[in-house]
């Protein structure tokens, strides 16, 4: 079965036609994310119109609540929100949230699936959060659970670079810190425990089993440290903490297993 599936970020839009086992089958596409509503939809509609698919799934920044956008995402354009991802293609369609579509693929093919409940945390310019409770996806009244307020993002480490004077990209912060820059080791340490303070707290309110790390900020971590650090601070029982390997985009993965379980 084919599906083709779209990961909108506030950077970049990634498409693919997938199956019902996760697998891509053929070329990703890769595109910028335009900068206002219209384009995007026209982006879409050109990606769509040269493929041959049963099924289209979308994984989007924002809260997602019955196939819409619940308001317009802190990093895409005015009147995303608006847009009718119904209306692109006279086949069955799907559309979630990018992290909840990302923790989907870790618990069916990927770090998560030995797991009844589990969280992935999406690290990377923002920060994403999707929740595997008794092996359903969690999603609140209204498609916001997992909305999380955490300062754990890259754009936080990058501020928090700024208040030291260091102006220079999470990885240099990361590597500085490894050399023994003692500014940077400073900041990385700030936004290291607030990290292990983030998954304490959220090990505290959903009592899991795994946290999953993604995105690009999941690559600068100690995860041996990380699981030391959080094995001492929390309250009940600890989770494992690892990294995603379910699939190398995952949330265009996860969108395509969401479509095919909700309409096999």
């Amino acid at each position: 079965m084919n599906i083709l599936s779209f990961d909108i970020g506030g950077t970049k839009t990634a498409a693919a036609v997938g199956n019902e086992y996760g697998e891509i089958l053929g070329e990703i596409t890769k595109i910028p994310t335009a900068d206002s509503a219209q384009k995007i939809k026209k982006d879409l509609q050109e990606i769509i119109d040269l493929h041959k698919f049963e099924g289209l799934a979308f994984a989007t920044a924002g809260v997602v609540y019955n196939n819409k956008l619940a308001k317009k995402p802190l990093n895409l354009p005015t009147e995303f929100e608006k847009i009718d991802f119904s209306a692109f293609a006279n086949v069955p369609v799907i559309v979630e949230n990018d992290a909840n579509a990302s923790a989907w693929c870790e618990f069916k093919i990927g770090a998560a699936q030995d797991c009844k409940n589990a969280i992935i945390l999406a690290l990377g310019t923002g920060v994403g959060c999707g929740i595997i409770s008794e092996g359903k996806l969690l999603k609140g009244k209204s498609g916001a659970a997992g909305e999380c307020p955490f300062k754990i993002s890259g754009t936080d480490l990058a501020e928090l670079a700024r208040e030291h004077n260091i102006s220079t990209d999470c990885f240099d912060i990361y590597n500085s810190a490894k050399l023994k820059n003692q500014t940077a080791l400073e900041v990385y340490d700030i936004w290291y425990r607030r990290l292990g303070n983030a998954i304490c707290c959220l090990n505290d309110l959903f009592d899991t089993q795994k946290i999953v790390l993604a995105g690009s900020l999941a690559q600068i971590i100690d995860y041996e440290d990380l699981q030391c650090l959080v094995d001492s601070a929390s309250l009940g029982e600890p989770p494992v903490i690892c990294k995603t390997k379910g699939h190398i985009y995952p949330a265009l993965a996860g969108a395509a297993l969401l479509w095919y379980d909700t309409y096999k």
